[in-house]
């Protein structure tokens, strides 16, 4: 019996492909909560927001050499910490991702 994980704490997912009468295959996205196996998401998947953070992951990952899965994991927190609170995005005019999601607009002058 698997043990009890809080909601909205670790998700699946994975991919899936359906071909359309035309031999065309589209992929689609499933994300599911682990806890109450809710469906977080399931669409026609495009990725290129997704392999431009892999690529910055690995790029980071490869700074430093690690010796087991604990190092693993700890370097890829750091990662998560760095890209979603200290690194701001051009795309994000400029905002870190973490400002972007809670809707911080970083510039907007300050009454006081």
């Amino acid at each position: 019996m698997p043990r009890p994980v809080p909601r909205n704490r670790v998700w699946g997912c994975d991919l899936l492909t359906k071909t359309d009468e035309q031999g065309q295959p589209h992929i689609a996205l499933a994300i599911l909560d682990h806890a109450s196996r809710a469906c977080l998401s399931v669409a026609e998947w495009q990725n290129g927001r997704v392999e431009r953070f892999i690529g910055t992951v690995k790029r980071e990952l490869a700074r430093e050499p690690v010796t087991d899965g604990n190092e693993v994991a700890t370097a890829l927190q750091e990662i998560r910490t760095w890209y979603n609170h200290e690194r701001p995005h051009d795309h994000l005019q400029g905002r870190t991702p973490a400002e972007a999601w809670a809707g911080i607009d970083v510039f907007a002058a300050k009454s006081g």
